[in-house]
């Protein structure tokens, strides 16, 4: 009798050991889960908050800034055909303000104004982008979030809207006979 206890102490002790083992990496598993999304939760936060600041910054040039340079055009204090990229691109002025950003920040992001049929052939669209850019048009989705897989490698994607061509835009992006000479 001694004997069979002796034999089911350690049989016990091995399903104990077993438990725990088990329940270590059932937990190790739920705190690797709970912080990756915490991180996908806190990237896709601050890469909205960038976006929306870059569009918000679009905005500003498209209502505010081009048409002041138009009245300045129609006043004579500017040259009817004055365009530099510095002061009439939103796209330039957003590119270049995003490139400040990241290297004062030291971020690990990266920025495209993707279009179907763009002026600056940088900002073409891959396949991918255009289905995205073709659901934003037919009002299916208002933004898009996905964690994507490039090679061995995980990366973050966002995407959102840009608002719509305003009036001051058609100067460079209408007609080709009404765009600034200097253009």
């Amino acid at each position: 009798m001694f004997m069979a206890l002796d034999i089911r102490l350690k049989f016990d002790f091995k399903l104990i050991v077993g438990f725990f083992i088990l329940l270590y990496f059932v937990i190790a598993l739920l705190f690797f889960n709970f912080y990756k999304n915490l991180a996908v939760k806190d990237t896709q936060q601050e890469a909205t908050s960038i976006l929306h600041t870059i569009n918000a910054l679009r905005e500003y040039i498209d209502n505010v800034q081009r048409p002041l340079i138009a009245e300045l055009k129609e006043s004579g204090r500017l040259d009817k055909d004055f365009f530099d990229p510095r002061l009439l691109s939103s796209s330039y002025i957003t590119r270049q303000t995003y490139d400040i950003l990241l290297a004062n920040n030291n971020m690990n992001f990266s920025y495209k104004l993707a279009a179907i049929n763009p002026k600056n052939i940088n900002n073409k669209a891959s396949p991918f982008e255009a289905k995205i850019l073709n659901e934003f048009r037919s009002k299916t989705i208002d933004k898009y979030f996905a964690v994507q897989k490039e090679g061995n490698k995980d990366f973050f994607y966002i995407a959102l809207p840009i608002s719509s061509n305003q009036y001051s835009c058609l100067e460079c992006h209408g007609n080709p006979e009404d765009t600034p000479e200097e253009m």
